[in-house]
């Protein structure tokens, strides 16, 4: 009796299944994964800016809020306004409502912290 190498048919076909059933189940988890990084950056991005705005602030008794974290959660992303005001010491930070995807999960996470919210928080210094 001669064997010959290789596979069958069938074996092929139930590879191909089998990746399929994991590419169908991992995608989506990988595209979610992502989207949550990306919101996680921005939620970051944002605190810093309030940490390096009031210790504008405390040294200067000005807001900064022209860091890279601010310009690019306020101005390039538009996710949050900012509204300084350095004669009483307070920055005021809101959601922007009409924001993108990455920003809305950003602004939950904001919101959850105490950072943001869609009437504004106020941070005192």
């Amino acid at each position: 009796m001669k064997f010959s190498a290789g596979y069958t048919i069938i074996e092929l076909i139930f590879v191909m299944v089998i990746i399929g059933i994991v590419a169908a189940v991992g995608i989506p988890k990988l595209a979610a994964t992502r989207d949550d990084s990306r919101a996680s950056v921005i939620a970051t991005r944002l605190a810093n800016c309030i940490t390096l705005a009031s210790k504008g602030y405390l040294m200067n008794n000005i807001f900064d809020i022209n860091d890279s974290n601010c310009v690019e959660v306020v101005n390039k992303i538009h996710c949050y306004q900012l509204t300084p005001d350095d004669s009483n010491g307070t920055l005021k930070v809101e959601d922007v409502a009409d924001a993108n995807s990455a920003c809305k999960a950003a602004q939950k996470i904001t919101l959850k912290n105490k950072l943001s919210s869609p009437v504004g928080i106020i941070h005192s210094f």
